[in-house]
């Protein structure tokens, strides 16, 4: 079973968060401070991340992934509730937004897309995930963490306070189990949920930050396709929104349960 935190009182309305690539549910702490009086918060941690270690690679596959994160909910008797999630982790939420709607009652998807449209798009992606999953096989962690974080979508991030403490949470993770995460449930592996987006009926809230160029444009694109959406856009902040902005981050996830 997944590892998980739980903070506040099972009588509120619950959330559930799914961190992005190399997080682990501790990313949540800062945003989930903010709303444990209100709100039942369930913290996960995803295959191959934090404490949810597996020796099966189709353990890390999306189907699977998501299929452990309902067989989660279930064991905890948790009703359909928020889902929040971040990157990869908002992949993976959309997914279980699509497969499972009856178990969620709003969807925030924070810095993250549909995947790619067309076969040729992920095959490229799939290289590009293959070559970070060899440079994670052959390098130190520290040395490719330096590497992904150089990223200009993470430029923003550099500045904060957050970020040194960040990298520390990083080296806590297994580098052969992040390659497993990438090759079964990276963007190149992950199937095209565009038409599945356009068709959800559930609420949902778009979360980008302001400097990271990408995903404005993704996320534009993704609210004028569906009605039920709405888009926020947070000034002065890259991809990771919740590292960068706890506060407005949280008060804007509280909003959309008010």
């Amino acid at each position: 079973m997944l590892h998980y935190e739980l903070t506040g009182s099972a009588e509120k309305p619950s959330l559930l968060f799914l961190h992005g690539f190399i997080g682990s549910c501790r990313d949540w702490k800062p945003i989930i401070g903010r709303l444990q009086d209100h709100f039942h918060c369930i913290a996960v941690d995803l295959p191959g991340h934090g404490q949810s270690r597996c020796d099966d690679p189709l353990q890390f596959a999306m189907p699977t992934a998501a299929a452990a994160v309902i067989e989660l909910l279930d064991y905890l008797a948790i009703g359909a509730g928020g889902l929040v999630g971040y990157s990869m982790g908002g992949r993976l939420a959309l997914y279980l937004a699509v497969h499972f709607p009856a178990r969620f009652s709003h969807l925030v998807l924070e810095s993250s897309s549909p995947g790619l449209r067309t076969a040729a798009e992920r095959t490229t992606r799939r290289s590009w995930d293959e070559a970070m999953a060899h440079k994670l096989e052959t390098m130190p962690l520290p040395a490719f963490l330096e590497q992904w974080y150089a990223m200009p979508l993470f430029t923003s991030l550099h500045g904060t306070a957050e970020f040194a403490t960040m990298l520390q949470k990083r080296l806590e993770n297994d580098p052969a189990q992040l390659v497993l995460s990438l090759r079964q449930m990276g963007t190149g592996s992950q199937p095209s949920l565009w038409t599945e987006w356009a068709q959800l009926t559930m609420p949902s809230t778009l979360i980008v930050g302001e400097l990271d160029a990408k995903y404005v444009g993704i996320s534009a694109e993704m609210h004028k396709l569906n009605p039920h959406s709405q888009r926020i856009v947070i000034p002065g902040t890259g991809h990771n929104v919740h590292s960068e902005q706890p506060q407005r981050y949280a008060a804007a996830i509280a909003d959309c349960f008010a």
